[in-house]
């Protein structure tokens, strides 16, 4: 806000960072005063400068893009959001960098799964079942489907929410799945600015640099090229996720070149096809365009083909997901259309969640034992975020926002006080690249991270900083071949037999190369060829000598393991694979032992028998609807399990008939227990009770007979 008078301009200068350019060239004007809150910006902003210019002039007030100060003295004068970028290289000019939701799409930026962290304190930086501390965004992964497959990762359908997103796609709102990544070529065509939504519902945005290269912002490592009228985006795995000219992704492929396909009809997803091995996944959608069900291979559990159906309320929300075995889950959602509770199909609640009034998840309940209530009372002045734990403990995290967008996460103080309780990281430090520098634990422990190269990966690594225990690692990265790969390909540290002389190491290769000479990576491939390490030892009159070990390892052509070589001479040491035309295991055959055989794999790939190096059989007589193994005889014996609606073992039954049942606490025992592990009841009716704490730790562990007499009893604290 401003105030242009006769007394000159008292403006209010609201921002998301201490512009330094600003203030230093406006020392005689500026001065930071403290950090407050307000309203007409987003929560987590604005360090306030009070400039007093001795100005009269009403022209010398001219606020352009209204942001407080007059655009004599802004250094972003076209910056409508008032986020620090100027519009002309801000992807989002209509949002501030960190608005917890918005239309335009940039919170998506910290929505669901990077496989790159930004920070390696985000296992805590999402507690319970999990909760996002920085912008209270509820993540959730579910696994629908997993079938086996030779591609680097097997043939799945898997679920991903996430709270805060305003996404209404075909599982509902706040939910993406596996096959869901889409590329918009249009979103910001004045800059050729492209953005993909990926599997996990993040935001990833990229720049054209004129030659059809898209290179990551926001410090996003992966890129885009525009191939053949498509755009390609090469992943860190090594896959390539293909997407046509419109944006739908057509292809995914390993980084061996096994492919995945999916087709389309007016927009919607149809089938998608491993053609490693010719299965298929085909959806199915209702009146409003969402999955009813999906259909995959016809197995003896599967005869209809439905491996796994979907229902939704009015609202378009998934209410109910069911597998071919019954089992599943059941959500319920506020008006928001947040999520609030899940339960399995035995009417188990497994987890609650609620939110504040600006949507944030702020608690949850859960049956693991890992329940949390998140403060963010401080989080607007003070950048800090207090998360308490089932146990009543309470830790402060402190939050920056660099102007990559993405918030993050400086520190972890444990409100008991222990300096060096545990050995769980306190403090982040962040180069100007936004790469880790430096990493402090709460045992006083620092290790140090130096010489980044162009992907962000570390050379010189010293742990232990300062300390007796000091030590420091160089490793060296393919940066040419596969750079998107991340591939490590030497590690060297100095051995604990040099006396000082900074000559004698210890080293690992790991080469890439398949023309398995003597000179590693000379033209690395995406497989690792061979590992060789050397180095010193001691030999037995105790005198330094070099050693080295080299394991080798070749492919099939669709890049599964032929043989592995270990570092004995000769073929001793040589285990051998081979596959059948789907990419089924069919045998290993290790040295001296002999051969193991698998064969009778049914549609979905599951093996229907074994037989070992003695020839002795075993056969795999049933699975269940999520390919679970339910029977197996060998030598004539059978053996069985049964599995609930909760997924939980049911029963197991031996080769001699005698059977155990296993019982589970329902709803009415509170959420720390629903669906534990109750009692297990042999055939005579003796059993074994457990019992639990609010925390869902085993507290009693008693034997009783058939007439509920207690035979023995362990209590924990």
């Amino acid at each position: 806000m401003s105030a242009c008078n006769s007394g000159g301009c008292n403006i209010v200068y609201a921002t998301a960072y201490v512009h330094v350019g600003a203030v230093n060239n406006q020392n005689a004007y500026y001065g930071v005063i403290g950090k407050v809150l307000y309203s007409g910006l987003p929560k987590d902003y604005g360090y306030y400068l009070y400039p007093f210019h001795e100005y009269d002039n009403v022209n010398e007030c001219a606020d352009n893009d209204g942001d407080g100060i007059a655009d004599m003295y802004d250094t972003h004068p076209y910056d409508n959001d008032n986020d620090g970028v100027d519009d002309s290289d801000d992807i989002c000019p209509n949002t501030p960098i960190g608005t917890l939701v918005n239309s335009s799409g940039c919170s998506d930026l910290s929505f669901g799964s990077a496989p790159e962290q930004i920070c390696p304190l985000e296992k805590i930086a999402k507690p319970g079942n999990p909760i996002t501390v920085y912008n209270g965004n509820k993540y959730e992964s579910v696994s629908d489907i997993a079938i086996n497959s030779a591609q680097q990762r097997n043939f799945v359908f898997n679920r991903y929410y996430n709270s805060l997103s305003d996404f209404n796609g075909t599982l509902g709102y706040g939910w993406t799945h596996t096959y869901n990544a889409n590329l918009d070529p249009n979103f910001n065509t004045t800059e050729n600015k492209i953005r993909i939504i990926d599997e996990t519902g993040r935001g990833l945005y990229f720049q054209d640099q004129s030659d059809g290269h898209y290179i990551g912002l926001f410090n996003e490592k992966t890129f885009v090229e525009a191939e053949n009228g498509n755009f390609v985006w090469y992943r860190q795995d090594g896959r390539k996720y293909i997407f046509n000219s419109s944006g739908l992704l057509i292809q995914i492929e390993d980084k061996i070149g096994n492919d995945f396909t999916l087709t389309y009809s007016g927009g919607l997803l149809q089938t998608v096809t491993d053609e490693s091995t010719g299965r298929t996944l085909a959806f199915y959608y209702n009146a409003n365009q969402k999955i009813e069900y999906i259909e995959g291979p016809v197995t003896s559990a599967i005869s209809d083909e439905i491996w796994v159906e979907y229902a939704y309320d009015t609202n378009q929300n998934l209410t109910s997901v069911t597998y071919a075995d019954g089992s599943g889950y059941t959500y319920q959602y506020n008006g928001s259309h947040h999520l609030t509770q899940k339960e399995d199909k035995s009417g188990n609640i497994l987890s609650t969640w609620a939110y504040d009034s600006l949507g944030r998840a702020n608690s949850n309940v859960n049956n693991k034992g890992k329940s949390v209530t998140i403060n963010y009372d401080n989080y607007a002045d003070q950048d800090t975020i207090v998360v308490t734990d089932g146990y009543g403990v309470a830790r402060t995290y402190s939050i920056e926002h660099p102007s990559d967008g993405k918030s993050r996460i400086v520190g972890a103080a444990n409100g008991s006080g222990c300096s060096s309780c545990g050995e769980g990281i306190v403090r982040v430090e962040y180069d100007d690249n936004g790469e880790v520098s430096e990493l402090e634990y709460a045992n006083g422990r620092i290790d140090k991270f130096q010489s980044f190269d162009t992907k962000g990966n570390a050379q010189t690594v010293i742990t232990a900083f300062g300390t007796g225990s000091e030590r420091t690692i160089y490793y060296t990265y393919d940066t040419t071949n596969h750079p998107e790969l991340k591939l490590k390909l030497t590690q060297r540290e100095i051995s604990v037999l040099d006396s000082g002389s900074g000559t004698i190491f210890k080293e690992t290769i790991w080469d890439y190369d398949d023309d398995y000479d003597g000179t590693p990576n000379e033209d690395p491939t995406p497989l690792l060829r061979k590992i060789i390490e050397k180095g010193f030892t001691l030999d037995s009159s105790g005198s330094v000598v070099p050693y080295e070990y080299v394991t080798t390892f070749t492919y099939y052509s669709n890049g599964q393991v032929q043989s592995i070589d270990g570092p004995i001479a000769g073929s001793y040491d040589t285990t051998g694979f081979t596959y059948d035309a789907n990419g089924n295991l069919l045998t290993v055959t290790q040295p001296v032992i002999g051969t193991t055989t698998y064969s009778g794999y049914d549609a979905a790939g599951n093996p229907g028998a074994v037989t070992d190096v003695n020839g002795v059989t075993t056969s795999f007589n049933t699975y269940d609807g999520r390919n679970r193994l339910l029977s197996w005889t060998r030598n004539g014996i059978t053996n069985t399990r049964s599995y609930n609606q909760s997924g939980n073992i049911g029963s197991v039954t031996d080769g001699t008939g005698v059977s155990l049942t296993f019982d589970y606490y329902g709803q009415a025992a509170g959420i720390s227990k629903n669906g534990h592990l109750w009692k297990i009841t042999d055939p005579l009716g003796n059993y074994l009770a457990y019992d639990y704490d609010t925390r869902s730790n085993v507290t009693d562990s008693s034997s009783f007979n058939a007439s509920d007499e207690s035979r023995q009893q362990s209590r924990y604290d």
